[in-house]
């Protein structure tokens, strides 16, 4: 089996509409025919100055799924929501990872389980995600026409046992759409796409944001496609656009049977 995904490299605004009218612009560019997956960046709906203004996104996620549904119905996509704010019980809003189907359909949803709280010898300096962003509660994995899908965002990929969890779970392909800011990024955004795609034996999936952004944040860029043995199968750096790239599902098949990591582990009973 082959699959043919995209990646849409975006430097995001802080206006939705604007932002989702680009996803639209994009879209119209594919080839027509066959099944295709697009996956977006984290915080692809809009990167925000503030909690306020995510909360109002939140609030009105009913109308941007919507919006996002109609585009797959109308260019006939699957597509991979990156992250966009919906409501948490709490007050806050979680960072919902939402995958359509080509009917428009929303057939998964991830809330982002590990949040950015961090300093950075950057401009912003110190981020504190958890201020507005509410911690996710479960995984994500579910059955598609591009393989079985596990989700994850951003952050999360400092977490190598959230990912093998996926594998665990049945993934084959893992989505980590983000928005690495310039220095994590230049210092460990592909050593650890890389190597969760070779602990797990699935393909990568990352859709990034880069460029300076109209919130102040200067993110890295460098969307890629890594495969089960950790190869770089595709990579835009500093663009924006959109990259295309078939995966070959023998390849999956053939690492797994050569090398069957969970076989031979001794810790995986112990996973939670």
């Amino acid at each position: 089996m082959s699959a043919t995904i995209y990646l849409i490299q975006m430097t995001t605004s802080c206006n939705a509409l604007e932002n989702v009218e680009f996803v639209a612009e994009q879209l119209a560019k594919l080839p027509a025919g066959g099944e295709k997956l697009v996956c977006l960046p984290e915080a692809c709906l809009a990167f925000n100055r503030s909690i306020v203004e995510n909360q109002q996104l939140a609030e009105n996620h009913l109308h941007w799924r919507a919006r996002y549904a109609e585009l797959c119905q109308t260019y006939g996509v699957w597509l991979a929501v990156g992250s966009m704010p919906v409501p948490a019980a709490d007050g806050r809003y979680y960072a919902a990872s939402i995958l359509f189907n080509r009917e428009g359909k929303a057939v998964a949803e991830y809330h982002k389980l590990h949040l950015f709280d961090a300093d950075v010898s950057d401009g912003t300096k110190r981020y504190r995600e958890s201020q507005g962003t509410a911690p996710g509660q479960h995984l994500e994995v579910v059955d598609t026409p591009f393989g079985r899908i596990g989700m994850a965002i951003c952050y999360d990929m400092r977490f190598p046992s959230l990912f093998q969890q996926l594998r665990k779970a049945g993934a084959e392909l893992i989505l980590v759409p983000s928005a690495f800011t310039t220095v994590t990024g230049a210092a460990h955004w592909e050593v650890l796409l890389r190597s969760r795609a070779i602990e797990t034996q699935c393909f990568v999936i990352a859709a990034a944001q880069v460029g300076v952004h109209q919130n102040g944040r200067e993110t890295y860029g460098h969307s890629m496609v890594i495969s089960p043995w950790g190869t770089i199968l595709a990579e835009v750096p500093k663009d924006v656009t959109t990259l295309a790239v078939e995966l070959d599902f023998t390849e999956l098949q053939r690492v797994r049977q050569a090398m069957p990591l969970p076989e031979h582990s001794r810790f995986a009973e112990q996973l939670i």
